[in-house]
């Protein structure tokens, strides 16, 4: 089984060695891909990430900040011929606090499974504690959407939204999830963008990376993408990973980051409608 990861970077090289010396300690290792954004690591200490992690290991040169699905999808487009059976793509803010992360992809490779296109483990947040997987559990409903579109409508309400979002988040850390009691598999909606893995059966049956939005809207969109090609979405919870979030873009919700997100929703509209 081939496994490749595409590590995106941004102005977060601690991070991302950090990332790689923790890969070190997984049982299955992928071949891994550090997606330079915007060239933002100086040329000696590129020469030196080779030394933090003992498998294959590969810094990409992108001139300019693609963004995040942006960056992958550029990446695949200079390595037409790379070949895979599993590609994940990660955050640089990912910390590997489990050995087994990759090896129940086995379950989903070969048999009866290989409708699966896209699977994805416990995302822990290193705040929170909370698991932020599975982003949805269902397809998003009409009030998913109209509650999206009046967020994006104004930079203010949208603010308001998030401290909501973070309050409730609080509120949610020491309840449990019935739904995740037992360790086990489930079939969702969308995954959680920070660590996803796509099957080569994704891109096989068409399946793309959509690099229009720069960020956000993800999730929802690799949702859209697997139910449109008869594809499943796998969230595992019998492995996980440690989510260190926003390193690369802070916490605060600034205007350009509405700006963003009101474009990405545009896009993800053509999805939804």
């Amino acid at each position: 089984m081939k496994l490749v990861m595409a590590i995106v970077n941004y102005n977060s090289l601690s991070a991302t060695k950090n990332m790689l010396l923790s890969a070190n300690n997984l049982q299955i290792k992928p071949d891994i891909y550090v997606l330079d954004n915007g060239n933002t690591i100086d040329l000696s200490e590129k020469g030196k990430l080779g030394d933090y992690y003992t498998g294959l290991l590969q810094v990409v040169n992108l001139p300019k900040n693609y963004g995040y699905f942006g960056a992958v999808s550029t990446f695949l487009s200079m390595h037409k011929g790379l070949y895979f059976d599993w590609l994940f793509i990660a955050n640089s803010d990912l910390v590997f606090i489990d050995p087994c992360v990759f090896n129940y992809l086995e379950d989903y490779t070969n048999g009866s499974n290989m409708d699966v296109g896209i699977y994805c483990p416990s995302i822990i947040s290193a705040k929170t504690k909370i698991d932020q997987n599975p982003f949805l559990w269902n397809k998003p409903s009409k009030y998913y959407f109209y509650k999206y579109k009046a967020s994006t409508s104004s930079y203010y309400l949208a603010k308001t939204y998030n401290r909501l979002s973070d309050i409730k988040t609080c509120l949610k850390k020491n309840m449990t999830n019935k739904r995740k009691t037992i360790k086990r598999a489930y079939e969702v909606f969308a995954p959680h963008g920070a660590f996803v893995g796509l099957n080569s059966i994704f891109f096989n049956r068409g399946g793309y990376i959509e690099s229009r939005n720069f960020l956000y809207c993800e999730e929802e969109i690799l949702g859209f993408i697997c139910k449109r090609i008869n594809l499943k979405v796998i969230y595992d919870a019998r492995a996980r990973v440690l989510h260190d979030e926003h390193i690369v873009t802070g916490s605060a919700y600034t205007k350009t980051k509405h700006a963003i997100r009101k474009k990405s929703f545009d896009i993800l509209k053509e999805y939804i409608l």
